[in-house]
């Protein structure tokens, strides 16, 4: 009965007519998006396997294929970071080079020399050979993005029919400070997408499945003011460049991903009020 009215609920939010955003590309599979200087890059499934590709809009990244999609954070150079059999790999867009970085871990974030990853149940960030761990928050890493000295990550903690999300940023040795907390309802879930750190403020994606609320939203830093904007429904992922942002969205419940296809677009520029 629940799931019911959830999908109920979620067909009508999605009658509504679409914005006039610029499509990128048709997916069949959900996975993490990132956008940073105009470049954009996603994964897609290799036809009748479980591996995956990294792609842009150039096409694939001449990387080898991993199991499952891509958990790719780009930064500034034309670096991109991912790992792939529970090893981190950096790839360089201008020389076309990839190199294994003698790391273990996941969900990496890359700024110049500096790097944020997960490892072992702890958020570690440094440079190599001089990694601290970052504490703050409960529940299992979803997503990380680093500037400067700064991280900003999120993380999921479930239990019964409700999950909460809480976003977090730490800078320096300074202890982790909470920037935002939702949780499902009865009727509907959330979840924050991938934050960006811009200058002085956070920026990411609130979505909403089976309830109104679906926001792009900005916090200023440390503990600042909150701004918003009106994002799409059935988010999926996201990631915030240049005003706008490149995102995945859904027809159907998250938790059945693209049972047809999924698009990818970017959004017009976001005016936060």
């Amino acid at each position: 009965m629940r799931r019911t009215l959830l999908c109920a609920l979620f067909a009508l939010v999605l009658a509504a007519p679409a914005r006039a955003d610029e499509p990128v590309a048709s997916l069949g599979d959900p996975t993490p998006v990132d956008a940073y200087a105009g470049r954009l890059v996603w994964s897609e499934r290799v036809a009748g396997t479980e591996r995956f590709r990294l792609m842009t809009r150039e096409g694939p990244v001449p990387v080898a294929e991993r199991r499952g999609p891509f958990d790719v954070d780009l930064g500034p150079g034309g670096a991109a970071v991912y790992s792939r059999a529970g090893r981190l790999f950096r790839f360089d867009f201008a020389t076309g080079q990839e190199r294994a970085l003698g790391i273990r871990g996941r969900l990496p974030a890359v700024w110049r020399g500096r790097l944020a990853f997960v490892r072992g149940g702890r958020l570690l960030v440094g440079r190599p050979g001089a990694f601290r761990a970052v504490r703050g928050g409960r529940g299992a890493f979803e997503q990380i993005d680093l500037r400067g000295g700064r991280v900003a990550f999120v993380r999921s903690r479930r239990g019964g029919d409700r999950t909460e999300y809480q976003l977090l940023t730490a800078r320096g040795g300074h202890a982790a400070r909470l920037v935002d907390r939702e949780a499902s309802g009865l009727l509907s879930s959330v979840a924050i997408r991938k934050p960006r750190l811009v200058d002085g403020a956070v920026v990411f994606a609130l979505s909403r499945y089976g309830a109104a609320g679906n926001r792009f939203r900005r916090v200023a830093l440390p503990g600042g003011r909150e701004r918003e904007a009106v994002s799409r429904q059935g988010i999926l992922a996201a990631a915030f460049d240049r005003g706008r942002f490149l995102y995945l969205r859904s027809s159907s419940p998250p938790d059945e991903g693209c049972p047809e296809s999924c698009p990818l677009a970017l959004s017009d520029p976001v005016a936060f009020r």
